[in-house]
């Protein structure tokens, strides 16, 4: 018989956003890949750890679940037996990794020579005292007080002689979108050595991050051998596993409210970041109804859960998005599916030079270019360039309410603005053209 979690339930409404999905569903090929290249630095000969460009990449767009993803692979990484080929995980975000990296590097040495057991008690602790449920290399873990922390890879190689180290070390960076560019930053080199495999030491590297982690990537030299894994939303089984293992998790019974569950998923689109607010919404009602189910407003779940998607997509919506709301909503009108980067490029140049007259929210917002405001899409949300280079909406319903913000017909026919754009600017041209 079920128990219903009422302080789990409180903890998790508590949390918001920031609370970690209590079930883990999909993204199974992306966790067996990176695990898969964390084993291969590993050699039975110490003297032969490491194989260069092994470097993996997560990207997507904001809600898509990626931090999500580091924080299972981390706890998969503490729960097994220990085994040397069996990867530790050390996850930071891009700020640590600017601003601590004599840290970055301490947490790396605990990972490498920690027992299993010790290692996974540290996990444990961590995850109890952070939000986020991540490991956090800022904190002091299992490096002695009065030893100084390495400052390069290369130091770090020195103190923890590949022989010494009881598994390889995945190191995953957060929001890594957010890595300045240049090549010889410490940072910069810091991944760029082990993305080379430089030291000889077992060790693997994820970034994840937005739409363009993998130029950022680039500007720090990390280039080839990366793999890209691109995340977008859940598909339908997914998403009916994900709902009715939350109810399990809580101690509330799914069974004959299944319907219902798929019913409250359907307008999330498969997004993680929205069936998390529908999660969200049912937590709350199923505590005024003590986790009867049978007794839930299904309704009032549903209209919270529409307005959670709405607040989120104003919120993402800048004041540089919604000064220049009219340009946006013609960029989204315009996607149509095979467009690429410099297609999209045109497209805001078009419609920006035609429509500039019309009002002040044709226009790009001061200080940023066309390339700029791509970025800026990007980064929000708005578009997100695949593997291949085309580019592409990853929220349909994020779309519609960026072209009805703009005031445009959310309704028109993908592309339709983008050809009778290019047919009128054509028709203007001199006939020798």
């Amino acid at each position: 018989m079920m128990t219903f979690d009422t302080e789990g339930l409180l903890d998790f409404i508590a949390r918001g956003e920031k609370s970690p999905p209590p079930v883990f569903v999909g993204r199974e090929d992306v966790l067996e890949d990176i695990e898969a290249a964390g084993e291969t630095v590993w050699d039975d000969d110490p003297n032969a750890h490491g194989v260069p460009g092994m470097t993996r990449i997560v990207q997507g767009a904001p809600g898509a679940g990626k931090t999500s993803i580091l924080a299972e692979l981390a706890r998969r990484s503490a729960e097994r037996d220990g085994a040397p080929r069996q990867s530790r995980v050390v996850t930071v975000g891009s700020s640590e990794l600017l601003e601590s990296l004599p840290d970055v590097l301490r947490a790396v040495a605990a990972a490498a020579s920690l027992p299993q057991q010790r290692w996974r008690d540290v996990f444990r602790n961590l995850t109890l005292s952070l939000d986020a449920g991540i490991p956090s290399a800022s904190l002091d873990i299992a490096w002695p007080t009065h030893v100084p922390a390495p400052q390069t890879l290369s130091e770090l190689a020195r103190r923890c002689a590949p022989a010494t180290w009881q598994a390889p070390v995945i190191v995953a960076v957060d929001e890594a979108q957010a890595l300045p560019g240049p090549a010889h930053e410490p940072h910069a080199l810091f991944l760029q050595g082990i993305h080379n495999a430089v030291k000889g030491m077992p060790l693997n590297l994820v970034l994840a991050g937005l739409g363009d982690t993998r130029e950022a990537a680039h500007e720090m030299d990390l280039t080839r051998g990366t793999t890209i894994h691109e995340v977008d939303g859940l598909d339908a089984t997914d998403c009916a596993t994900l709902m009715q293992g939350f109810c399990r998790h809580f101690g509330m019974d799914p069974a004959g409210h299944e319907a219902r569950l798929d019913a409250l998923a359907a307008p999330c689109e498969g997004w993680p970041r929205h069936l998390h607010f529908a999660m969200q919404a049912l937590a709350e009602e199923a505590l005024r109804r003590e986790g009867d189910l049978a007794s839930v407003d299904w309704a009032w779940i549903g209209n919270e859960a529409a307005e959670s998607r709405t607040r989120y997509y104003s919120g993402q919506q800048s004041a540089a998005m919604a000064g220049s709301a009219s340009l946006v909503a013609g960029v989204m009108q315009s996607l149509v599916p095979g467009m690429k980067l410099g297609d999209v490029r045109d497209a805001i140049w078009r419609l920006e030079r035609d429509n500039r007259d019309e009002s002040l929210q044709w226009r790009l917002p001061e200080g940023l270019d066309v390339d700029g405001f791509y970025t800026h899409l990007v980064h929000r949300g708005a578009l997100q360039e695949r593997a291949d280079h085309t580019v592409h909406c990853p929220i349909p319903s994020f779309r519609t309410h960026l072209v009805r913000a703009g005031r445009l017909d959310p309704d028109a026919g993908p592309g339709e603005r983008w050809t009778r754009d290019r047919a009128s600017a054509r028709s203007r041209l001199p006939p020798s053209l």
